[in-house]
């Protein structure tokens, strides 16, 4: 078989042993590049092979070498050791820890030479960190292995280290860059990775390495938001769409004044002011409050109010209300904090209800286990803030957002 055929063979080996790695084959950019020695790949998907040695390693060994480059892929780990002061032989090193045992699993073939953590006494199931930060502490270790210049004897002639190329983090010379045109795309990768992991989790546990189930079920995963984020949106929402938000004057000139003209026989334009709108804070200061968490809360709080131009009015209750007034700082608004008793909501409704003008927003910081009104004040959008990472849901209405602790 020649080389262009043994490589054939290797991919449809592959797509039958691991179908839910056949997206990122096909998105793989085969480079033939004589006397490099390996096979590598750099971190935009092209793959770099030495037709000498995949004559040398033969269909099984060179489809468990392009799973092994595909693992890197996956697991990002470019980015993950890309800091200018990780040490990238030992980078490469620690990667190759963390995947290849999981190669073998998937009933593949690794070349001659392939690390394992048995070499190093290392335990199995360890991330690429984890071994890391193993290997640069480990005083078994031949440096000249990792650093791939000379050995500890100062010996020139030790032979460098083949690395797998920048998708592991430690490129390989003459590789080629980022703005090479055969080169994926970051949109390309990230849309290869995830149809790989939707692949992966329709097989369901069991039926792939248990490394590749974990990855698979983290691509998946919903980015996550910041509550600071939810917090800002929900209240900008409830100013956004408030009625009678804005009226109109002549003591402000209108904008479109300039196209229509000024002086005599033109007419007058008003300008719109919007009212600005008004939050209530209401602060559970019930005994399941701690302190720390409530001081947390009113910071961001306060801060993200200020972005969305919104004035602020403190109500601080537990079984009762022990204050209620406009506070301009959180120095302000942690003088009043006074409460560890029972939890109950409802006496603080009652006299938000009573303050004339009523306020737009109602910001409650609770962590849930509290009694509150049957309904949602009408005319005003309630936000519930749940402290802790076990906070209940207090009612069924308002807008809920969770306090990450």
């Amino acid at each position: 078989m020649t080389p262009e055929q043994i490589l054939a063979a290797s991919r449809l080996q592959i797509y039958s042993g691991a179908p839910y790695f056949r997206a990122g084959v096909l998105q793989l950019v085969f480079r033939e590049t004589p006397d490099l020695g390996t096979v590598a790949t750099t971190k935009n998907w092209i793959v770099l092979w030495d037709p000498k040695k995949i004559l040398e390693w033969g269909v099984e060994e060179t489809a468990g070498a392009i799973v092994h480059e595909l693992w890197h892929l996956t697991r990002d780990h470019f980015t993950r050791f890309s800091a200018p002061l990780v040490n990238q032989d030992v980078a490469n090193i620690a990667g190759d820890l963390s995947i290849n045992p999981g190669v073998i699993e998937m009933g593949f073939q690794l070349p001659p030479g392939g690390l394992f953590p048995s070499k190093f006494e290392y335990p199995d199931g360890l991330t690429a960190e984890q071994y890391y930060a193993l290997l640069l502490k480990d005083p078994k270790i031949k440096w000249h292995y990792v650093a791939g210049d000379k050995d500890e004897e100062g010996d020139p002639n030790s032979t460098p280290m083949k690395g797998c190329g920048s998708c592991s983090g430690r490129p390989v010379p003459n590789e080629p860059g980022d703005g090479d045109a055969e080169g994926r795309s970051e949109s390309e990768i990230k849309r290869t990775r995830q149809t790989i992991a939707k692949a992966i989790q329709q097989l369901g546990r069991g039926s792939v390495p248990s490394e590749l189930s974990r990855w698979a079920n983290e691509e998946l995963k919903p980015p996550k938001i910041r509550w600071e984020e939810k917090l800002a949106r929900a209240c900008r929402a409830a100013v956004s769409y408030r009625p009678g938000g804005g009226y109109t004057t002549y003591a402000k000139q209108s904008r479109r004044q300039a196209g229509i003209g000024y002086g005599v026989g033109k007419p007058m334009l008003p300008g719109v002011r919007s009212t600005t709108p008004r939050v209530t804070f209401l602060m559970d200061t019930s005994g399941s409050m701690s302190q720390d968490q409530l001081m947390r809360a009113m910071g961001e709080a306060s801060a993200i109010f200020k972005a969305c131009g919104a004035s602020l009015d403190m109500v601080v209750c537990d079984a009762r209300v022990h204050g209620s007034k406009r506070v301009r700082s959180i120095k302000e608004a942690c003088a009043m904090l006074k409460g560890g008793g029972g939890s109950d909501f409802r006496p603080a409704f009652a006299q938000i209800s009573k303050t004339m003008p009523k306020n737009d927003i109602i910001v409650a910081a609770t962590d849930g286990d509290i009694c509150v009104p049957s309904c949602e004040p009408a005319g005003q959008k309630v936000i519930w803030l749940l402290i802790g990472d076990h906070a209940n849901i207090p009612c069924s209405w308002g807008t809920v957002i969770r306090v990450e602790t």
